[in-house]
């Protein structure tokens, strides 16, 4: 076996192999490649890109927060409200599991608890 061989096993880069991008980073790649190399048009590029996914992670944050309070003859606790996980995913356009949990890392990044949250209703 080749020195190259056994770096990329110890390494963990032969599992990397059958990694796929997700679609929205994949464009994005796409599109930041064919831009000039001026370094402002390429950074306003990115924060443009980074801007749109807080965004998204935002409103996914407003969508669990307005389908999980109480409402008038509900139970007190937010957990125990008729909330739909895949109904939120399909308002906000979140149907592949990738950008899913990109959002939804960002989002617990801006609203921490929010995925233990959002399991916990899951799975209980």
């Amino acid at each position: 076996m080749s020195d190259k061989a056994d770096n990329d096993s110890c390494c963990g880069c032969s599992e990397m192999r059958n990694c796929a991008c997700e679609s929205h980073v994949a464009e994005f790649l796409a599109r930041l490649d064919i831009l000039p190399m001026e370094q402002g048009v390429r950074i306003g590029f990115i924060r443009q890109f980074l801007l749109a996914l807080e965004n998204k992670a935002r409103a996914f944050i407003t969508y669990v927060q307005d389908a999980s309070r109480p409402r008038d003859g509900d139970k007190e606790h937010a957990s125990s409200c008729k909330w739909s996980l895949s109904a939120a995913r399909k308002a906000l356009d979140l149907y592949s599991e990738a950008w899913f949990g990109i959002v939804l890392a960002v989002a617990d990044r801006l609203q921490p608890d929010l995925a233990r949250f959002i399991y916990d209703s899951r799975s209980g």
